[in-house]
């Protein structure tokens, strides 16, 4: 099961990428023909999670415990499905009539849950670092970030390395690499629409009442559905691009001045995820003793509650 990455061309100018549409279309194939694998890598972690928000609006108590372990489970599965369904999107790609297996590929995704994991935790800080400093840089770190994660899996690329790995792939290709990514978000809102809406006819058809147990229940059904076909789906077209950034990208591009603001964008991240909740708890702490201040029944600020002087021992009440 070790990573595949046989596509290593290079070119010295920025090659052709395929279009969008050609990638879609690609992508469909292959998940249509290996759909059932694919949707139950994907749907195990989600499952659980929606079967837990589920439990949680029976209002019991116990379901609701079982609930929290539910989510919490589905949680910590959903890091390892992550490489676990690219890794498997990889074989079906490049070994004919290879058969995928369930367990071995959960079993290949935890092998890179505490890699993942920090990396994730890294991409967060130097997102959020790009982010603080106006939206655009951070628009333009996560577009050449985009492929950090099949860095990682099909590249054995960790850390810091993965993030350049994908700049390195992306490079030259910047906006051609934003508009395919547009392209899917389009795909993805256009999805969401017609499930909200067949979840709208069958509200009304079923006549379940606003803001009951049955509209939040059939809401969980409707995007766990949702989810189990794009999710693998989206992953797949994530996948061909990458395929094809590889089989165009550039030789001998220079990442010193990328890895260099990266570690600049972590550092201010690292600092803003401190700041925060210091900041934060402040206000909470300088709202509370305004509030106290202007309470009209508060000793300090009431000239008709009495007041007990403890030197004097003497009880003194406004006249």
């Amino acid at each position: 099961m070790e990573p595949n990455t046989s596509v290593n061309s290079v070119s010295s100018i920025p090659g052709q990428l395929e279009g969008p549409v050609n990638l879609f279309k690609s992508a469909w194939a292959l998940f249509k023909a290996n759909w059932k694998i694919l949707i139950s890598i994907i749907v195990a972690p989600m499952a659980l999670m929606y079967i837990g928000q589920i439990f949680l609006v029976t209002g019991n108590l116990i379901m609701i415990i079982f609930a929290f372990i539910l989510i919490i489970a589905g949680a910590i599965f959903s890091i390892p499905s992550q490489p676990a369904i690219i890794n498997a999107i990889h074989r079906l790609s490049t070994e004919p009539g290879v058969k995928i297996d369930f367990k071995e590929q959960y079993k290949f995704g935890f092998e890179l849950f505490w890699s993942l994991i920090l990396l994730m935790i890294i991409t967060f800080c130097v997102s959020l670092g790009s982010l603080f400093l106006l939206a655009i840089p951070g628009i333009i770190v996560v577009v050449y970030t985009s492929m950090y994660l099949i860095s990682l899996t099909l590249d054995g690329k960790k850390g810091f390395e993965a993030l350049v790995e994908s700049y390195s792939l992306i490079k030259g290709r910047w906006w051609r690499v934003l508009g395919r990514l547009l392209f899917l978000i389009l795909v993805y809102l256009v999805g969401a629409i017609v499930v909200f809406g067949i979840a709208f006819v069958v509200k009304s058809l079923l006549s379940i009442a606003s803001d009951s147990n049955g509209e939040a229940v059939l809401s969980i059904i409707l995007t766990l559905a949702y989810s189990a076909v794009l999710g693998p789906l989206v992953t797949v077209y994530i996948y061909k691009l990458y395929v094809s950034l590889k089989a165009t990208r550039l030789s001998n591009v220079n990442t010193a001045g990328f890895k260099k603001w990266l570690i600049a964008f972590l550092i201010v991240g690292i600092v803003i995820f401190i700041l925060i909740p210091l900041i934060s708890l402040g206000v909470i702490i300088a709202l509370s003793k305004a509030r106290v201040a202007e309470n009209p029944f508060n000793r300090a600020n009431n000239p008709y509650v009495s007041s007990y002087d403890v030197e004097s021992n003497i009880l003194t009440t406004p006249q």
